[in-house]
């Protein structure tokens, strides 16, 4: 994924950047949930716009997932430079 001539503060400064966007991509995803929940528990609100809302939320998702995926890698990447590098991004439940 990175060039051979890509340094540890260049990945590092590319995981902060990449961990910054994750969690806006959370936070939206956060959002799109909760206007879905609140969508659901109001019949009057109209099936076109739950529909949609729930769209986002999967946009959203595959967004985060993505950007998981990046940040997963440039800690791999990190480590075969800097072996006892510990990540301060959490691992969630559904990750290997």
């Amino acid at each position: 994924m990175f060039c051979d001539g890509e340094d540890l503060y260049q990945l590092k400064v590319i995981l902060v950047s990449e961990a910054t966007k994750y969690g806006e991509i959370v936070s939206q995803f956060e959002y799109f949930r909760d206007l879905v929940d609140e969508a659901c528990n109001h019949p009057e609100i109209h099936e076109d716009i739950k529909v949609y809302l729930k769209d986002k939320v999967l946009d959203t998702l595959d967004e985060a997932l993505t950007s998981l995926e990046k940040i997963r890698a440039t800690e791999a990447s990190i480590t075969k430079l800097e072996p006892n590098f510990v990540s301060p991004i959490k691992k969630h439940d559904f990750e290997n």
